[in-house]
């Protein structure tokens, strides 16, 4: 199963802003990240959906499975949640897509019960779509749409009339464009009216478009970042380098480092060093004999007394 840490919510009325998906979401969970709602390229304008990221793919997939059909609370007429899982960045559309039209599905199938549905018996599953109407109610049709094109000849032939998605035996054929043609077995041939609805397949190839976009954009930003912090770690780490190379061939430094650093198998001059030391700390000795103390000329004699003026 394709999962991702984020979730496609669709079907968003004007009102339905950053600030009220977020509240909604953080009701069910307390793992949202962020929600990030699309606008229309062309006039700035909601585009009627946006992605909520969660810490983990798990709580994303919880929380799909959890509420994913079920009414949205605080809404006026009441909407539905219609949420897909958000599979941009898992390179959904890498390769060539192959669709199928899916009816008689019933009421309560979901996008990702359709997908689940279908991936359980065909690996290149790329993702399920129910179409709804305008007042938010199934229309008991949806597509799939497959990456190896054998495995949706094989789903034509062995899920029509399969059960287990609902409570209705589900139809298939191929989702056909409006005034093209194919050959449909007889089985299908009821079904060839779903060639009406060719423009909900386009809808629906825009939905997954949307996911490829932000990821792709998403995925450029974030390398745009990496990139910039390198950049300027090998500047910092360049200027340190700089500096240090700077610093240490200054005299300052070299006194500092002369005063640090001594060669342990060196010999010592007793009577070299005894004169530096002197002479550093003559100061001290020409203050003792300045002072008013007078030395003695032997242990016994007499202490002069000292006089006042």
């Amino acid at each position: 199963m394709m999962s991702s840490r984020s979730l496609w919510m669709g079907d968003l009325e004007p009102y339905m802003d950053e600030t009220f998906v977020t509240y909604v979401f953080q009701s069910i969970s307390s793992q949202v990240i962020s929600v990030k709602t699309i606008k229309r390229r062309d006039n700035g304008l909601p585009a009627g959906y946006c992605f909520i990221e969660f810490r983990t793919e798990e709580e994303a997939e919880r929380v799909l499975k959890a509420v994913n059909g079920k009414e949205i609370p605080g809404t006026t007429p009441t909407r539905r949640f219609r949420l897909n899982r958000a599979q941009g960045g898992k390179n959904w559309d890498i390769g060539p897509s192959f669709s199928i039209f899916v009816g008689d599905l019933d009421t309560v199938v979901t996008d990702d019960r359709l997908e689940d549905f279908f991936l359980k018996k065909y690996r290149s599953v790329k993702g399920g779509k129910v179409m709804y109407d305008e007042s938010g109610d199934s229309r008991g049709y949806g597509f799939v749409r497959f990456g190896d094109e054998a495995e949706q000849k094989r789903a034509l032939l062995e899920m029509q009339g399969a059960v287990g998605l609902g409570t209705r035996a589900i139809k298939v054929s191929h989702a056909t464009p409006k005034n093209k043609t194919t050959d449909q077995t007889s089985t299908t041939q009821s079904y060839s009216t779903s060639s009406q609805w060719w423009q909900q397949y386009q809808d629906y190839n825009q939905y997954y478009q949307q996911y490829y976009n932000y990821y792709n954009y998403q995925q450029q930003q974030q390398q745009q970042q990496q990139q910039q912090q390198q950049q300027n770690y090998y500047t910092t780490a360049q200027q340190s380098q700089q500096y240090s190379a700077q610093t240490a061939t200054s005299p300052a430094y070299q006194n500092k480092r002369s005063d640090k650093f001594e060669d342990p198998g060196g010999s010592i001059n007793i009577a070299v060093e005894n004169a530096i030391y002197m002479a550093e700390h003559s100061g001290f000795i020409d203050d003792f004999v300045d002072c008013h103390w007078q030395p003695l000329d032997t242990i016994t004699s007499k202490i002069p007394e000292l006089t006042t003026t």
